[in-house]
């Protein structure tokens, strides 16, 4: 069965975090081990193997990314296999209600809507029979139904407890990415302050 892996980024990110600040992943064993374990599952069901069909990647990014963003997601891009897809992140301005103090914020605009466009359109199209979301975000569920509706085995690989409940009762199963961590999460190495 063509597996398809859909990354929301940020909230990829921002949950690793819980990990360690100095973790980083290997995306090719990551998209692997993800394979792997619905495989597994597939197994026990008699069916065909599962087989790697793209791994997508959506960030939003600042007009003005900052170099090592930059330099992270180009990087990806060149991996066989991943896509990356970036929104454009909008400045905004809110005034804290305590203190009246003016503050600027970046808002992610468009990468949810576009994730689930995708996965609704490659179910669509035949070109996965199994799709991974990268998320634990609640606003997926209508997307999961969508392409469950499909024929497509939905699962959710989260870290930890960012997961809906509602988003985890949409999917046919759920992938535990602290549990398979060791795999394709390593500390990130110092510099030397000489180089």
């Amino acid at each position: 069965m063509k597996v398809k892996i859909f990354i929301d980024g940020l909230n990829f990110y921002h949950s690793m975090l819980n990990l360690g600040s100095r973790k980083r992943v290997n995306y090719d064993e990551l998209w692997r081990q993800l394979v792997i374990a619905t495989e597994e599952h597939s197994e026990r069901l008699r069916v065909q193997a599962n087989t790697f069909a793209g791994a997508h990647y959506y960030m939003g990014v600042p007009e003005e990314a900052p170099v090592g963003l930059a330099k992270f997601l180009y990087g990806l891009e060149l991996r066989t296999g991943y896509f990356v897809t970036r929104e454009t992140r909008r400045f905004g301005q809110a005034t804290c209600p305590k203190c009246t103090t003016r503050v600027q914020y970046t808002a992610e605009k468009g990468v949810d809507t576009r994730l689930s466009v995708d996965m609704v359109r490659f179910a669509g199209q035949h070109s996965m029979e199994v799709a991974i979301l990268c998320s634990g975000d609640e606003d997926y569920v209508p997307a999961i139904e969508a392409v469950n509706m499909l024929g497509v085995q939905t699962w959710v690989a989260t870290w930890g407890c960012e997961l809906s409940p509602s988003l985890r009762r949409a999917c046919f199963g759920h992938i535990e990415l602290t549990e398979l961590a060791n795999w394709f999460v390593y500390e990130k190495e110092e510099k030397d302050a000489g180089q």
